[in-house]
């Protein structure tokens, strides 16, 4: 039974402080994996600090592209340089032996091929997103994906086809992403090519772009592609609860987790955090917000939260679409003082010195998660957790609350008391806080005792003569399908598991 060994201890507990002195400690090649672009240098600037502080001769270097088509890395300046994928790929024969440590990002993880990395170690710090999904607009671009991709039927469940995309032509994910009118398609394409991942959707056919606006895609990840490690760890906060862990727990039994249950060197001193939320009877959604309703609720949340903070001590974030509404159009005065952030600011410490932070954010899952979460054996309510409310404790824990010496009080503001119940639980375990929870009435607003109908009715939609002959066309087309399920479909079945 291969191994793989994990930190879930808080935020600030000092994870990856413990992880690099063992990698300096210990010579040998690593391969360092963390969520966000912007923490590749910032870890590999730590690493080598404290190399240096060690007295420890360790070669740091850092694969990471810098913008949609450019990469950089010190060893490659003035050169051509190869897609972050190759590049990452081609680590075993740079590095052969000796103590090196080299820096890259989940997503360049998951799309390389690793086979050559016999005898390097990994190091994934947070939890890497094992299911991914991207919603896409491709009405103009119908002919783009039927040149290049197809559907094959993989899964009939509660009357409902799902059905894997599968490459069918040479075009590779560079390609896609050196093409103007195909960058869009690049993600996708990277997660088809090869055998690391499985790609699917809830389209039957290609030619319902006719017709809908919108469509979705989604792909689980293998982490078989990691047993050629001689040792993998995974750093992240109350890994044991997120979908990840749940989904490889179910479908690759064969992993052993080992929890490393490394003490806390670092002592927190004792302090308050004060969590303010506007909304009782009702939770955050995108619904809401997309209405006229929820928008009059965020500005005068905004409002509110402006006249109570110190804007050289705030950290807040919020949903892209209400970006704007919140920093203001061109030459307008921003509705929210501070420094805007983005949600997922996993593993930095770069804002430790802020003491009160807005996180006004929802990631509730779409009828599309729901039933690829049916299918994978996922509850909403671990969707809800693993992408809306963990998300909200990992940017609170870029506050001074992770500042072991500060007693100051922390302040943080969120739209609805799930939000701010799941914000206690979290900083009362830690043992170093005291949390209180504040209800904020705005006067005049109704905010917090609103009732919202989550069953809306569904308006009528006025389609030309093109669009009706096209939704002919589809019917047509589940109805071929449906006939051929009669006669004995093919089940869905995860990705070899060996």
């Amino acid at each position: 039974m291969t191994k793989f060994y994990y930190d879930d201890r808080p935020c600030g507990a000092g994870k990856s402080y413990d992880e690099c002195l063992n990698i300096i400690n210990n010579a040998g090649l690593y391969l360092y994996a963390v969520e966000r672009k912007a923490a590749v240098e910032e870890r590999a600037k730590e690493i080598r600090e404290m190399a240096a502080e060690a007295g420890v001769n360790v070669k740091v270097a850092t694969i990471c592209s810098t913008g949609r088509n450019g990469y950089r890395d010190p060893d490659l300046i003035g050169l051509r340089s190869p897609s972050v994928r190759v590049r990452v790929q081609g680590l075993p024969n740079t590095y052969t032996g000796g103590h090196v440590v080299v820096v890259i990002t989940h997503e360049a993880l998951k799309a390389a091929d690793l086979s050559g990395f016999h005898g390097w170690q990994l190091v994934i710090d947070e939890r890497p997103s094992i299911w991914d999904r991207q919603s896409l607009s491709c009405r103009l671009s119908k002919g783009l994906l039927t040149q290049h991709f197809r559907l094959e039927e993989l899964e009939v469940t509660d009357g409902e086809t799902i059905n894997r995309i599968v490459s069918a032509s040479d075009a590779t994910a560079k390609d896609f992403d050196e093409d103007t009118c195909g960058s869009p398609l690049a993600v996708l394409s990277q997660r088809i090519i090869g055998d690391r991942c499985i790609v699917a959707t809830r389209l039957t056919s290609f030619d319902q772009l006719d017709t809908d606006r919108r469509w979705e895609w989604w792909s689980i990840w293998k982490p078989t592609a990691l047993l050629v490690f001689e040792r993998v760890t995974v750093l992240a906060h109350a890994l044991t609860a997120s979908i990840t862990y749940r989904v490889m727990q179910a479908n690759w039994p064969d992993i052993e987790w080992v929890n490393l249950n490394r003490k806390t060197k670092l002592r927190h001193a004792h302090r308050r955090v004060e969590v303010h939320y506007y909304a009782q009877a009702h939770q955050a959604s995108r619904t809401l917000w997309g209405s006229p309703v929820g928008r009059r609720f965020l500005l005068a949340i905004g409002q509110d939260i402006a006249r109570r903070v110190d804007p050289e001590r705030l950290i807040w974030t919020c949903n892209s679409e209400e970006r704007d509404m919140f920093m203001g159009m061109d030459d307008d005065e921003p509705l929210m003082p501070g420094r805007f952030l983005t949600p997922r600011q996993q593993g930095s410490n770069r804002w430790q010195a802020s003491n009160e932070a807005a996180i006004l954010y929802t990631a509730k899952p779409s009828a599309a998660d729901i039933s690829v979460a049916k299918l994978i054996g996922i509850s909403p309510e671990a969707i809800i957790e693993t992408r809306e409310l963990d998300i909200m404790v990992q940017f609170a824990c870029r506050t001074s609350v992770r500042v072991a010496e500060s007693t100051e009080t922390v302040h943080l503001y969120v739209y609805d008391e799930v939000q701010a119940r799941h914000l206690e639980a979290y900083f009362q375990s830690t043992g170093y806080c005291d949390v209180t929870l504040e209800l904020i009435d705005i006067p005049g607003m109704g905010i917090a005792e609103y009732e919202r109908n989550s069953m809306p009715g569904r308006k009528a939609k006025v389609r030309t003569n093109e669009e009706i002959e096209a939704a002919k066309k589809a019917q047509r087309e589940k109805d071929r399908l449906r006939k051929r399920r009669q006669r004995g479909a093919a089940k869905f079945e995860l990705p070899d598991q060996k």
